[in-house]
């Protein structure tokens, strides 16, 4: 009976370990960790952008740049950013120190919806043209045009700065860019009307604000199974980008209404909201050590 009884645990422990482990969803934080992180928003305040810090649940500084932006990325010093600009052919260069405009760069395309910083490269969007704009940061030019299949709203790198995610403006879709190449390797079906985008640090989740849906999905991205998904209470409708702070909470904007969420990453629950006094478009967030007065 002994040898039976131990046989039955080692098939037992055999079992259980050969079993299919579960994807894990992300992890929640406590309440009380997640309401740091300062934020640059295009948008905001009609044709500027504002800096929100989360601690004070306040807009900080404007900087008001006399046209409407819709995106917005850190260059390498965190000193500067780029701007993207709807109805422009050029993308702005905005000296954070001063709030001055220091530089117009013409790229040829009309109507950018966003633009993502990797390493000295940035990559500008079109909400008209189907592709992306390449520029060197370091002498402001373009380096080439990256053809895609439809225009793109938002952007967002891996951890990695190999992999750039698009959410398209047409389809209910997702790419995935190879920088190394220029090719787009994957689309992942998401729902109706992807938006803004954003990309744990670990590079395990993607965030997809379904702004056909007022729904933020969260995809595992190493089985592209979906591990949580909550709705948002918008004021306009319109879920714009996303932006998960240094703490894990997440930024959500709204592109029609002017309510900028500060939401549990799992469950979507409200943690803090802020009214601001126009839509509010592309996010980036700000050097934690440093801030901005």
């Amino acid at each position: 009976m002994r040898r039976t009884r131990t046989g039955l645990w080692v098939f037992l422990l055999v079992l259980a370990m050969a079993a299919p482990v579960p994807a894990q969803e992300p992890a929640a934080r406590p309440p009380g960790e997640q309401d740091r992180g300062t934020l640059l928003v295009a948008g905001g305040e009609p044709n500027a952008l504002v800096v929100v810090d989360w601690e004070a649940a306040a807009v900080v500084r404007t900087f008001s740049v006399g046209t409407e932006v819709r995106g917005c990325a850190l260059l390498p010093d965190g000193r500067a950013a780029y701007l993207a600009l709807p109805f422009e052919d050029e993308l702005w260069r905005l000296n954070l120190d001063t709030g001055e405009v220091e530089a117009l760069i013409s790229t040829g395309v009309q109507g950018h919806s966003s633009v993502a910083v990797v390493g000295n490269t940035a990559y500008a969007a079109s909400a008209r043209e189907p592709l992306l704009v390449q520029l060197d940061v370091s002498t402001d030019r373009v380096t080439r045009f990256i053809p895609l299949t439809a225009p793109v709203h938002m952007l967002r790198p891996d951890p990695t700065g190999r992999f750039l995610y698009v959410s398209f403006a047409q389809g209910q879709r997702v790419g995935v860019l190879d920088l190394d190449t220029g090719t787009l390797v994957r689309e992942i079906p998401v729902g109706r009307a992807p938006y803004g985008l954003e990309i744990s640090r670990d590079g395990r989740w993607l965030y997809v604000a379904l702004r056909g849906e007022d729904r933020i999905l969260v995809l595992d991205l190493e089985t592209l199974q979906e591990v949580a998904s909550f709705y948002v209470n918008v004021t306009r409708g319109g879920l714009g980008d996303l932006q998960l702070l240094p703490s894990g909470a997440l930024a959500v904007g709204e592109t029609y209404g002017r309510t900028l969420w500060l939401l549990d990453p799992l469950t979507g629950e409200t943690r803090k909201r802020l009214v601001l006094a126009a839509p509010i478009h592309q996010m980036a967030l700000l050097p934690e050590a440093e801030g901005l007065p």
